[in-house]
């Protein structure tokens, strides 16, 4: 369901989903404890403040860029291993449970400081636009792409990165 004006969806008796495409509505949340075989969830471009992902092990892909999401949990997202969300108003976010990421993908946010040493897969980082003071990349031998421009950096060690082709 894609490019209308819903505003409201229960999917909550739909168990069977494995897909979900809610790109360009204008979702305020969404609810999605009920789905847990969902593998693969496209939400970009709604007015998403909430989202409800608890108990989606199953869950490799998620896409919500251009929303209002100040924050959301990923903790029971065992298996994902590519999470875009720019363009939100994300502050924080914890991603030490996602030890599969290997894309993440979160510029044009509010995030000051975010621990990656649990994220040994990752390849690519896109975290431009935020106030990050720091960012520590030593556990992330796997990055190829690295883009943190417009950040509050003042020192960034990418010596533990020798796999890195682009950096911006």
């Amino acid at each position: 369901i894609t490019d209308s004006p819903l505003s409201k969806l229960d999917l909550s008796q739909n168990i069977a989903l494995i897909v979900l495409n809610l790109d360009n509505n204008k979702l305020e949340e969404l609810d999605l404890r009920n789905n847990s075989k969902l593998n693969r969830i496209s939400c970009v471009e709604n007015k998403l403040t909430s989202l409800q992902l608890n108990g989606l092990t199953e869950l490799n892909s998620l896409t919500a860029y251009k929303n209002n999401l100040r924050s959301i949990d990923l903790k029971s997202n065992i298996n994902l291993n590519s999470f875009i969300a720019s363009n939100n108003k994300l502050q924080n976010l914890d991603v030490s449970a996602n030890e599969k990421l290997e894309n993440l993908d979160i510029w044009d946010n509010e995030i000051a400081e975010i621990d990656l040493s649990t994220n040994r897969m990752l390849n690519s980082l896109s975290v431009e636009g935020n106030n990050l003071l720091q960012l520590n990349l030593e556990g992330n031998p796997l990055l190829v792409y690295l883009y943190c421009n417009t950040n509050n950096l003042e020192f960034l060690d990418l010596s533990k990165n020798q796999l890195l082709e682009s950096v911006g």
